[in-house]
């Protein structure tokens, strides 16, 4: 402690404000948001949270038809390679005829899409071409740069 300085307990409120987050909120409300934006049982990386929650208008859910379901399963990674880089997205969910995905771009492109007809692979291997695929975006799951959270 410096003669004259802030107590140590008011010296970590202001070390805390201007680092941002503290490890409370990693542990509650951020990962509480993954789970919410990415499922229950996610595993993204941080590109894909980067992409998802930080940048861009928000979480894009993709719903994609035309893929075949026994080969992925919740929680996959699906890329497509649409000639110069691979398009991500992690399943979310597994319907009937469908699966419902969280698509997050590439690693330099976050507003990147995955097309319809384009061959999608998951652990290298082929999964079929989306026939169908109707986008949304999640409100809610985007973390605004910049802003900063209360610690």
């Amino acid at each position: 402690r410096v003669v004259g300085g802030p107590t140590p307990a008011a010296a970590k409120v202001e070390q805390s404000a201007s680092l941002g987050v503290s490890v409370k909120f990693l542990r509650g409300p951020m990962y509480a948001g993954i789970q919410e934006v990415f499922g229950a049982t996610c595993d993204p990386d941080f590109y894909e949270i980067n992409s998802a929650m930080v940048l861009g208008d928000g979480p894009r859910e993709v719903t994609v038809e035309g893929l075949r379901r026994d080969a992925v399963r919740v929680n996959d990674l699906l890329l497509q390679d649409t000639l110069s880089t691979e398009v991500r997205g992690r399943v979310k969910d597994i319907q009937d005829t469908r699966m419902v995905m969280v698509e997050t771009g590439t690693l330099l492109d976050p507003y990147a899409l995955m097309q319809v007809h384009l061959q999608v692979t998951c652990k290298d291997k082929s999964v079929g071409a989306p026939t169908r695929m109707e986008r949304r975006v999640v409100q809610g799951g985007r973390w605004p740069v910049g802003r900063g959270v209360r610690c």
